[in-house]
């Protein structure tokens, strides 16, 4: 478990990496899963593989008894977390999708954006590498304290805070039947990135570099 003692971190500021946390997550998927028998969170039944394995599933088996103890969220709670973690990529997603099919879109994805040759490749995430920290709402967000995490007006949300921070960079994983078009929340994600900004830019206001980094989807 999660120790109690923990630094407080701005939710926007709370990133996650490739190499040291993404995929140890993914690894502790594969070795508990099957062999404590996981059932989805769909009917608290179906037994899992870890192929099938969803965002859900991850806050119910991994995310929230291992924050038991510290009461904050994944990011803070773990020990390879190096203070505050400024997302370079913001994550569209929906809770249901598969996890190893969200690993399989960054991992292309950390492929996708490594150069860094010029100023266009940095305004799209260029240099981008395992270490970069992206921000995922799941292990960002306090999983024991959500009505915090969604407020009266969404600009002023942590999601709308940490999509600043990565310059409104945004990876939207795209599952197979397209529900993450059907979610509130990450219509809004997506119409930060490609209409709110490019209006603020219009009309002269804040000097803001955007673009969507990609639409994924294995």
């Amino acid at each position: 478990n999660g120790s109690a003692d923990i630094t407080p971190v701005p939710v926007e500021l709370r990133g996650i990496n490739l190499f040291h946390q993404l995929r140890a997550i993914k690894a502790n998927v594969e070795r508990r899963c099957e062999k404590e028998e996981w059932v989805s969170t769909k009917d608290d039944k179906t037994l899992l593989t870890p192929d099938k394995v969803t965002l859900y599933d991850i806050n119910k088996y991994i995310i929230k008894p291992y924050t038991k103890e510290s009461e904050s969220s994944f990011v803070e709670t773990l020990p390879s977390t190096a203070g505050t973690q400024p997302p370079r990529f913001f994550v569209i997603h929906f809770g249901g999708e598969r996890f190893f099919h969200i690993m399989d879109c960054i991992e292309q994805m950390s492929k996708d954006f490594k150069l860094n040759r010029n100023d266009d490749d940095d305004k799209k995430g260029g240099g981008m590498t395992e270490d970069t920290p992206i921000w995922i709402c799941a292990f960002a967000n306090n999983q024991h304290d959500l009505e915090n995490a969604i407020t009266t007006d969404p600009s002023k949300s942590g999601f709308a805070k940490a999509m600043e921070v990565a310059n409104y960079r945004t990876l939207s994983i795209l599952d197979k039947d397209g529900e993450v078009f059907t979610r509130v929340w990450c219509i809004l994600e997506l119409d930060l990135t490609l209409i709110t900004v490019q209006e603020k830019k219009e009309k002269g206001g804040d000097e803001v570099e955007w673009s969507l980094g990609g639409v994924y989807r294995s």
